[in-house]
């Protein structure tokens, strides 16, 4: 079991890392990319730099990591859950066991274009199966996805209902779905005060409910899935950076503020007394 997982390697995410390294306790970095680094073209008020790029400032986090000889994974975080004495971190190619968690993978959300998404979300339509599948039992549903993370929102819808259409929206897949699965591309949702129908550019379809599981999941959609308190969309946390679930931390854009690097590379530093702290805790539970 892992001492702690860092969920995200940007300025926060790596900041910890290497203080909790230096703090002789050798955290597991899973990150899936450069969040939201990779929009910004130039950095001009970062202690070093004159100017800098989010990409180029990200490369240089993950040097940081291999010169201190960090273990770090570039992985997809699909589900995090309560296990005992810590949490289980399910990814796209394997399982994590670990006593703590530090969140610093900032605020992306899963977006999609399709008309009347927005309409209905709630009203039919959830980006959560976790969180909503147990309404939709025995229902006809529909899923829309095209990669990975679609297969693990299948695997958990399967628990509820067997009657499962899954559209790729207009995406080739080449995933062994045993389900119905249509190509078309979406063009929007209707219904009346709740969704009701999917159509396409060469049918319309009618189900009791829809996932959408297009991209990865989102930071709030994960939140829904393990209780984590929000504000505003962004997670709410004390002043140790303590989630209201024991052992979950947060730190970074993902907790609000003032998103700039200076203050995501602060919390990361900062949050690694009250990890520390904690670890020391549970050590003497443990012991006790």
């Amino acid at each position: 079991m892992e001492e702690v997982i860092i969920i995200g390697a940007g300025p926060s995410g790596v900041s910890a890392a290497v203080n909790l390294y230096r703090n002789n306790i050798n955290p597991l970095v899973i990150y899936k990319d450069a969040s939201n680094l990779d929009i910004a073209s130039s950095i001009e008020n970062y202690y070093g730099f004159k100017s800098i790029s989010g990409i180029d400032l990200f490369n240089q986090g993950i040097s940081q990591l291999d010169f201190h000889k960090i273990k770090h994974l570039e992985e997809i975080l699909f589900e995090i859950k309560e296990i005992k004495d810590g949490f289980q971190v399910i990814t796209n190619k394997n399982t994590y066991e670990t006593r703590s968690i530090i969140l610093a993978n900032g605020i992306k959300r899963n977006k999609s274009d399709i008309k009347n998404l927005n309409l209905y979300e709630g009203r039919g339509i959830s980006f959560c199966v976790r969180c909503d599948g147990f309404f939709y039992k025995n229902s006809k549903v529909s899923i829309i996805g095209n990669n990975s993370y679609l297969l693990h929102e299948l695997s958990i819808l399967r628990e509820y209902t067997s009657d499962i259409t899954v559209f790729t929206d207009g995406v080739d897949i080449d995933l062994n779905i045993p389900e119905k699965v249509i190509k078309d591309k979406i063009i929007s949702f209707e219904g009346h005060t709740y969704f009701e129908t999917i159509k396409t550019n060469s049918g319309v379809y009618d189900f009791d409910g829809c996932f959408i599981a297009l991209g990865f999941p989102s930071n709030t959609t994960l939140n829904k899935t393990l209780g984590i308190e929000l504000d505003n969309n962004f997670i709410k946390v004390n002043e140790k950076y303590e989630t209201n679930m024991k052992g979950l931390f947060a730190v970074g854009d993902a907790i609000g503020g003032l998103l700039q690097v200076q203050k995501a590379s602060y919390d990361g530093y900062r949050v690694v007394e009250y990890v520390k702290s904690y670890l020391k805790e549970l050590k003497n539970i443990t012991n006790g």
